[in-house]
């Protein structure tokens, strides 16, 4: 995948109930309502999991990175700001979207540490349910009530 402009970790806040960005520097850029990322790769760290299922105890472990195609609700934390696609760059990608047809093509995407170890898709043939793991996706749309709806997502690792 390519990967334009800046990247930056966006995850759900466990204080203030909002999505939390962080720049490439480490420092918490702002938080949002709803934002979606393009060129997205899913991170979790793996150790984390571990110490969730042995205290109980929530903590941010998985983030995804990726390009802002658009935000919404965003206020900036210490005067930071955000770098959203340029407006050619923007064109491109949403007018790829749009005949994709996200809202049709789109698999809602879960992560509950308790369950599983990666971002992950549900399936279900009628007599048996599985989870596919999910480590990419072409575009990811989140908003802070937990809601992920991903298109054109990949299973492999890449690096």
């Amino acid at each position: 995948m390519v990967q334009l402009n800046k990247v930056y970790k966006v995850y759900r806040n466990l204080n203030n109930g909002k999505l939390s960005i962080k720049n490439s520097c480490g420092l918490v850029a702002g938080h949002c309502d709803s934002i979606i990322l393009t060129s997205v790769k899913f991170k979790v760290n793996r150790k984390g999991i571990a110490r969730i299922q042995k205290n109980k105890r929530k903590e941010v472990i998985a983030t995804a990175n990726g390009n802002i195609l658009s935000i919404s609700g965003f206020v900036p934390f210490k005067g930071r700001y955000v770098e959203e696609l340029t407006p050619y760059d923007y064109f491109l990608k949403s007018q790829i979207l749009k005949y994709a047809s996200p809202e049709k093509n789109a698999e809602k995407l879960y992560f509950n540490p308790y369950e599983h170890d990666t971002f992950y898709t549900v399936e279900s043939n009628g007599d048996f349910t599985y989870k596919s793991d999910v480590h990419s996706a072409y575009a990811v749309a989140i908003d802070c009530d937990g809601l992920m709806l991903g298109y054109g997502l990949q299973s492999e690792e890449l690096e």
